[in-house]
């Protein structure tokens, strides 16, 4: 017997070749998935070995990367800082992300100090034995135990009504003998290792091969907790590192076959187990589930080189009911032999995690709320087990696959490449592309095509010699059109219509869509050559071109395709229907639970039907996962505005004694004309989706009771109103709510008042949610279809504070909110010179999922222009 040396618990600081023990920890973003996109993950480097979690807290990690020769190198993205793990001998890669590039520096740098950490003969004897080690294990023997078995064992096992075939039983009952005795508290040649959430690790001194226990409770029925376990379908709950399941054969309820397949351990291959299976109640009322390896290779196919066929040793569960009955003192023991590829100095430090494996379970049976009487578990006890098909985890077999490197890998030799290629033009057709760029180009292509198609995520920048400049909505592209100026338009400023003309006061305020991506030089020369060509077009192509120039001079956003479902939608919403309710049949649900949740599908995709299509860009996307509702993610700004102008025109409008304008109202006019130049801020979130709104609607707070209350002054398509229809719509509801004749606010308050506060505040965030996100009209508590609009006004000059920022309350759903502070005179610099200039102070506050910091820019631009200088909204009459 050789005595071998153990390793440090993972907190220890040396290392056995003197260096310090590399420890960091922290969240990145991890690019996974079918579509390659970037997912939030937990790594935690330990020594040389690096984990990820789904989520901070989980103690069985969702994949392992060794980075003994790995390479580190940052690379390029345009939302976040990348770095990339490559080894030589693999094609797979990681691409991790931080949000910061200091923190990407930190990690690169630990990395890449890892990555050339070499494995020692006295590192890779920390948990393995001096004497050589060998990958190749005998079968299990009664003469290789290391473990004596006593009679009362024995006696354990010995119990009536559970059969095994006879070529399987005496492995099978050796197996047995073997994990019960190790799985006891007593069981000598186990060494603590470490603990985490009440679950204790150990590990086995003397096996040559990682042998891990788990001990810890489980505060759940034995049936259910046995249930989950043999519930093939469901083991990934609590073993997130497996990739596939399958099983394969059945000899009785109590003996199966199961093909578990790994995530790789990078950079070696990913291992599959094919494992004998059997459960069984022992005499004093254990359960144990015990698996070992399956000696017939006639139930899978081997599929080296691609998956390496691994061996499970012994792996289980030893189940010892408390004495109610209401929970389990869980014991996990695995002892696998892995094959090559992954140092044996390496697997004890690797797989330690899956000791936690009965943590994991733990959370799964937490986090299944169904409740139900389970009887006592016996060996007659039947679970229904029966052969399934393949289930895989298409995200994590999609990211196993050999991944092209992203377009600027090819940075290093691209330009040597390209230059020994001949470039082949055909005479007809398309152009040749060579075969390993063909997918790139035509990804490019479709991505193009989508992209001048999305005619809603375009805004209007500029205009100048007939070539309006648009850029995308995100500001992740930009893009020139020219367009020539029709014969009939104006040059006189007095003839300009608000919310119709393209200009005033000479400023184009166009916001109309491209449908062609061009530089503004290709442009320029192809708006000099259109009025020349020839007249001979079809009048279909003709019209097209009219209305499409039409829709670019009106200086609105074109809605048409907003909330019309067209027969793809309505296809694609039958096969998402079709598919979730397929996915409920194999699920086990009671009857109750599951014409519930038919019900709840039915619900929401006739809301989806009612909201119609949601086209949302990239970024957009981007934005709307990353943050939550406006606690998580908000944008706080404030702007100075010059009042001189603006007071002058109140007072010239004031002369007029019908005409009561007031800041407030020039403030509501401008925020309309704004939003209107703003789609992505003109709409509302639904399930994770953006819905633009069909028209530009605004609120305003109003103070009712002296002050004690608000009430909210709805104004529907505020970009369409002129400045005495803004005063007389909100000087007519104020008086209405003031006076309580409002019906909806009257019942509002009324059932305000009983309610305790514990119910309303779910009660006003979902009836809220109804109608300011979905637009539903409930009378009986007085919600009306978005009754806040886009954004909400309040007033605080009125209450004597200069400036406030004010929060955004979940259940008014609008995008940003605007606050009017009061005006004063400040000393400002005009011209070189310090003035004192009458000061007003606008803050807003606007939710970080509609809207980024350009877009948010552009409009505080319009707001300060329209606000300063109320001329361009409305002339004066007579003026």
């Amino acid at each position: 017997m050789h005595n071998t040396p153990q390793s440090p618990p993972p907190s220890a600081s040396p290392m056995a070749n003197g260096s310090s023990f590399l420890q960091k920890a922290g969240h990145l973003y991890k690019k996974t998935g079918l579509g390659r996109s970037w997912r939030p993950r937990f790594f935690s480097l330990e020594g040389t070995v690096l984990y990820y979690y789904k989520r901070d807290g989980d103690s069985v990690p969702k994949g392992i990367v060794v980075l003994t020769g790995c390479h580190i190198r940052a690379t390029k993205d345009k939302k976040l800082y990348s770095f990339r793990i490559s080894h030589p001998k693999t094609s797979k890669v990681y691409d991790l992300a931080a949000t910061l590039p200091s923190r990407t520096e930190d990690w690169i740098q630990a990395l890449t100090q890892a990555s050339t950490m070499v494995q020692t003969a006295s590192s890779s004897r920390q948990l393995t034995s001096n004497a050589s080690s060998s990958n190749v294990l005998l079968p299990l023997s009664s003469s290789s135990q290391s473990t004596l078995v006593d009679a009362s064992i024995t006696e354990l096992l010995d119990v009536p009504e559970v059969a095994i075939p006879d070529e399987h039983r005496d492995r099978m009952e050796e197996l047995l003998a073997e994990f019960v005795a190790q799985a006891q508290y007593d069981a000598d040649g186990w060494k603590f290792q470490t603990e985490q959430r009440g679950v204790k690790a150990y590990v086995r001194r003397t096996s040559k091969t990682g042998t891990f226990k788990g001990v810890g409770f489980i505060a759940h029925h034995p049936h259910k907790v046995l249930h989950l376990i043999l519930e093939l379908s469901k083991r990934p709950k609590y073993d997130p590192q497996l990739l596939a399941t399958q099983r394969v054969h059945v000899f009785n309820d109590h003996m199966w076959v199961d093909h578990l397949t790994y995530k790789a351990v990078f950079p070696a291959a990913a291992r599959d187990f094919v494992n004998l299976t059997h459960w069984r109640v022992l005499r004093d009322g254990s359960i144990v589930v015990v698996a070992t390896y399956a000696e017939d290779d006639s139930f899978v196919k081997n599929q080296e080189p691609q998956i390496v066929r691994a061996r499970a040793i012994m792996a289980g569960f030893l189940l010892k009911p408390n004495e109610d009955y209401t929970g389990v003192n869980a014991t996990y023991i695995t002892k696998v032999d892995l094959k090559a590829g992954i140092p044996a100095g390496l697997q004890a430090k690797m797989f330690i995690k899956q000791a936690f494996v009965v943590d994991g379970l733990r959370k799964a049976l937490d986090e299944d709320e169904s409740s139900r009487q389970y009887e006592c578990v016996t060996n007659t006890t039947s679970f229904g087990i029966s052969t399934t098909d393949c289930v895989e985890d298409e995200e994590e077999v999609y990211s196993m696959q050999s991944q092209p490197a992203d377009v600027h890998d090819q940075d290093d030799h691209g330009e040597s490449s390209f230059s020994r290629r001949p470039s082949v033009v055909p005479e007809e057709g398309f152009p040749a592309v060579p075969e390993e760029y063909s997918e790139i180009i035509e990804k490019a292509v479709a991505r193009m095509e989508a992209e001048m198609n999305d005619e809603a995520s375009w805004n209007f920048i500029g205009d100048k010699d007939g070539v309006k400049a648009y850029t995308k909505v995100d500001g992740s592209l930009t893009a020139a059109k020219g367009l020539p100026r029709p014969k009939k338009r104006s040059a006189s400023l007095g003839s300009a219509k608000l919310g119709s003309s393209v200009v005033k006061n000479g400023v184009s305020q166009s916001n109309g869509t491209p449908t062609t991506v061009a530089t503004a030089s290709q442009v320029s020369s192809k708006s000099s050559t259109q009025s020349n060509a020839p007249e001979d077009h079809s009048s279909s192509m003709t019209k097209q071109q009219e209305s499409k120039a039409n829709a670019v001079e009106s200086g609105v956003m074109d809605l048409s395709k907003s909330g019309k479902n067209t027969v793809s939608d309505v296809a694609m919403y039958g096969i998402q229907f079709g598919g979730a309710v397929l996915a409920l049949k194999t699920v086990p649900l009671p009857t109750a639970v599951h014409f519930v949740a038919v019900i709840s599908l039915i619900l929401f995709f006739a809301l989806k039907l009612h909201l119609g299509p949601s086209r949302m860009s990239p970024r957009r996307k981007m934005m709307i996962s990353t943050f939550g509702p406006p606690d998580s993610g908000m944008i706080l700004g404030s702007l100075q505005l010059d009042m001189t102008k603006t007071n002058q025109y109140i007072a010239d409008r004031r002369k007029d004694s019908n005409c009561h304008l007031t800041i407030t109202h020039i403030v509501l006019r401008a925020i309309g004309e704004a939003l209107s130049k703003a789609p992505s801020v003109n709409g509302h979130l639904v399930f994770g989706n953006y819905y633009p709104a069909p028209t530009v609607d605004i609120s305003c707070l109003v103070a009712v009771g002296a002050g004690k209350d608000l009430g909210v002054c709805r104004l529907p398509k505020v970009d369409k109103m002129t400045l005495q229809e803004v005063v007389d719509h909100v000087r007519g509801d104020a008086t209405k709510i003031r006076s309580g004749e409002d019906k909806g606010q009257e019942d509002r308050n009324k059932i305000m008042s009983v309610l305790p506060t514990w119910v309303l505040r779910p009660m006003v965030n979902f009836f809220g949610w109804l109608g300011s996100a979905c637009g539903f009209r409930i009378p009986v508590v007085g919600v009306e279809p978005y009754m806040f609009g886009a954004c909400m006004v309040t007033s605080v000059g009125m209450m004597g504070l200069d400036m406030a920022f004010s929060p955004i309350t979940p259940y008014s759903q609008v995008p940003m909110l605007v606050t009017i502070g009061s005006i004063m005179d400040k000393a400002v610099v005009v011209d070189g010179k310090v003035q004192v200039r009458p000061m007003l102070t606008l803050t807003t506050t606007i939710d970080h999922r509609y809207v980024d910091g350009s877009e948010a820019a552009r409009m505080a631009k319009t707001l300060k222009m329209l606000v300063e200088d109320p001329n361009l909204l409305e002339a004066v009459p007579g003026a």
